[in-house]
């Protein structure tokens, strides 16, 4: 039985919400998505997200919600929890147990300590990401010292935003429509997996028809444009319209864009560590003193130059290897431009 591609409504959900207000232009690599604005699908979904997010009953659900989703950092502890849990499960968790697994998920296992000490190691954390933002600092203060606070203000985003997506989006005309798109990639992915990879990812796989056992690979349908790699427990989430994507950024890969991914001391240190051996990601976290998602924040970085590559190591594990050869062709490329 070969890989298979899931879906999730619940990543679905969270991920067009996130879309409503931020559809991802990767500001920092000057690679933007084109054209997005004539996707049949963004503009269904962005619509309707819009037709109850303008409400005047939503202005403190729409406030809070923009908070949540412009800090990625709370936006991916959100999708970590909704991966165990159902939405409303994650309403029904007590304050006490969504601070612990909110804490284990941020630091790779279970954290000790007063709040002060908490929240020094994350501010530690989020101080070493290049692309840390003021929302990042606020989400997480909120997580340590308002914990029951935020708690309710999640919950209330979460029950006034997913039954309406139930009811007015993920409706049984386009559970059909989103079969369709599963069938079509699970065909691809069946007849070539380097093939399929290449066309939804920026994960390089050297290795013929190389797709981890422990990988798993879910398919997004409202937020057309997502991509996520998670490191934690290995899933890549990419949408629809990412094969168009991939092709543009292969496009757009410059000069320019190596140096601006290299400025940012944690990835010019990761780079350092794999031009020696290929690291498993929580090997790698460990190595650096990071989380896995702060990892993987700066591994899709990297990803868009194609400088890593992903190979099988013990028990068929994914490990990262750095790809020398386009290193070096961008290294070669720079000392021409320099030098000529």
């Amino acid at each position: 039985m070969g890989k298979k591609i899931l879906y999730s409504d619940t990543f679905d959900y969270w991920a067009s919400l996130m879309g409503c207000f931020c559809v991802r232009k990767d500001k920092e690599n000057e690679i933007e998505y084109e054209n997005q604005t004539d996707s049949e699908i963004s503009e269904y979904y962005e619509e309707l997200w819009e037709k109850i997010l303008n409400s005047p009953e939503m202005l403190f659900v729409k406030n809070d919600l923009k908070m949540m989703t412009e800090s990625e950092r709370f936006f991916f502890l959100v999708m970590e929890l909704l991966r165990e849990n159902s939405v409303n499960e994650l309403i029904e968790m007590d304050v006490a147990t969504f601070y612990t697994k909110s804490l284990e998920i941020n630091f790779e296992g279970e954290k000790t300590g007063d709040k002060d000490e908490i929240f020094t190691a994350l501010k530690a954390e989020l101080d070493d990401n290049y692309n840390t933002t003021d929302c990042d600092y606020i989400m997480m203060k909120e997580l340590v010292y308002n914990t029951r606070v935020l708690k309710e203000r999640l919950n209330d985003v979460l029950r006034k935003t997913y039954d309406y997506f139930l009811e007015e989006i993920y409706t049984d005309e386009k559970k059909g429509a989103i079969q369709k798109e599963l069938n079509k990639f699970q065909g691809l992915l069946n007849e070539d997996e380097g093939e399929f990879l290449k066309s939804i990812t920026l994960l390089n796989t050297p290795e013929k028809d190389f797709i981890p056992e422990e990988l798993d690979i879910y398919m997004t349908y409202f937020a057309p444009y997502s991509y996520t790699f998670m490191m934690k427990r290995l899933t890549l989430m990419f949408g629809i319209g990412m094969p168009d994507q991939i092709k543009k950024r292969n496009e757009k890969l410059n000069i320019e864009t190596f140096l601006k991914i290299l400025a940012d001391p944690t990835r010019y240190k990761m780079i350092k560590l794999l031009s020696n051996k290929a690291y498993y990601g929580a090997e790698l976290a460990k190595e650096l003193g990071l989380s896995t998602a702060t990892i993987s924040h700066h591994m899709e970085k990297i990803y868009n130059l194609k400088l890593t590559n992903a190979i099988s190591g013990e028990n068929n594990k994914l490990y990262i290897q750095l790809n020398k050869v386009d290193l070096e062709s961008y290294l070669e490329e720079l000392k021409a431009d320099l030098l000529s």
